[in-house]
């Protein structure tokens, strides 16, 4: 029996998918390492190679993955680590409010429903709708003028007094006064 039949009875039978393992002797290298054995280059013994070695060390010193197969695995785990960073920016799950936020929040909505109340009895429901959508493109532009109506305690008043404001700046120019 040979090398290569004993090779083949004990080597375990290869998955077809199945990554090549870098411990595994590439083809290239076997053929090399089988002339080797076969010259030895000392009369004692014939498995010893030209640097004093065994054959069986000097196998696994020359041991090396090639290339591609670097550049291949290279290139997946790049991939993956694109692929898992995508994940990462997609992911919209809501988190859970701080009670003291959630809180917060709460009650400036409480507060901001009464105030509307109060305010469309007093000015009138289309006047306030007027004031409600300027007030909130203002929001939009202004975080200033947004953060003063979170804190407003009648926030729809005070959005009413500057819209007033507003409305007699776009009506008086500066050479009226």
């Amino acid at each position: 029996m040979d090398e290569d039949e004993l090779k083949g009875l004990i080597a375990t039978p290869a998955i077809e998918n199945e990554e090549p393992r870098l411990e595994e002797t590439p083809p290239a290298a076997e053929a090399e390492a089988a002339p080797a054995a076969a010259e030895g280059d000392t009369p004692d013994d014939p498995a010893r190679g030209s640097e004093g070695t065994s054959v069986a060390e000097a196998d696994a010193n020359d041991r090396q993955v090639p290339l591609l197969i670097l550049l291949d695995e290279r290139d997946r785990r790049r991939a993956a680590e694109k692929a898992l960073a995508d994940l990462k920016a997609r992911d919209t799950t809501p988190q859970t409010p701080d009670p003291a936020e959630a809180l917060q929040q709460a009650l400036y909505e409480q507060n901001r429903r009464s105030s509307r109340r109060f305010a469309e009895q007093v000015h009138g429901k289309d006047v306030i709708a007027q004031v409600h959508d300027w007030a909130a493109a203002k929001c939009d532009a202004d975080p200033l003028f947004n953060q003063l109506m979170r804190t407003s305690d009648d926030p729809y008043e005070a959005a009413k007094q500057a819209w007033d404001q507003d409305q007699i700046l776009t009506q008086v120019k500066p050479a009226d006064l």
